[in-house]
């Protein structure tokens, strides 16, 4: 992106932090196919989070999730279906998981379902915000879909009261097919 900014890297904790209890109930996520492609092409849900997989096209799409730890989701969704068909994942899974629609092979995007709100997705500059994490120190997985897991253990030290910035770079070396 501009300024070299990397979009779609999932930044996430493994687990919440000690003490971290989940409130109220969340807000339904939308993951659209439109002209297509996913939108977003990168989503974070929570366990329990009712998806809608929407197709703003005219055509039919599949919607496969490749999940490893949850029950398969392979839905066909009609074409204009603006309702949505729902999708609820019971359990955190080990990586991002990928979507696929097996009737457009080119078609792919990713869910990151974790069991707490301590995770983003990169915007296309590359910026991402992770919000009301707790003051402490944390170890955080960065994963792209171009090259896995980039960072087993990113530690960052989060101060109460303060604006906390992570400014992170990787070589294009690093972003190879796996």
């Amino acid at each position: 992106g501009e300024g070299g900014g990397i979009a779609n890297m999932f930044i996430y904790l493994d687990k919440a932090p000690k003490g971290f209890t989940p409130e109220g109930i969340l807000a339904e996520l939308v993951f659209d196919q439109k002209n297509c492609t996913f939108v977003p092409h990168g989503l974070v849900v929570q366990v329990g989070q009712t998806v809608l997989v929407k197709n703003a096209d005219g055509a039919a799409h599949n919607t496969n999730m490749k999940v490893v730890r949850n029950k398969s989701f392979n839905q066909v969704v009609n074409g204009n279906d603006r309702n949505g068909v729902p999708l609820i994942y019971e359990k955190p899974e080990p990586a991002p998981i990928k979507a696929a629609c097996d009737f457009h092979a080119w078609m792919g995007a990713y869910q990151l379902v974790i069991d707490h709100p301590f995770a983003a997705c990169s915007k296309a500059d590359g910026t991402f915000e992770i919000k009301n994490l707790p003051a402490g120190e944390y170890k955080f997985r960065v994963w792209h879909e171009s090259a896995g897991l980039l960072e087993r253990s990113l530690k960052v030290k989060i101060e109460a009261g303060k604006d906390n910035k992570l400014e992170q770079s990787y070589s294009v070396g690093s972003f190879t097919k796996l």
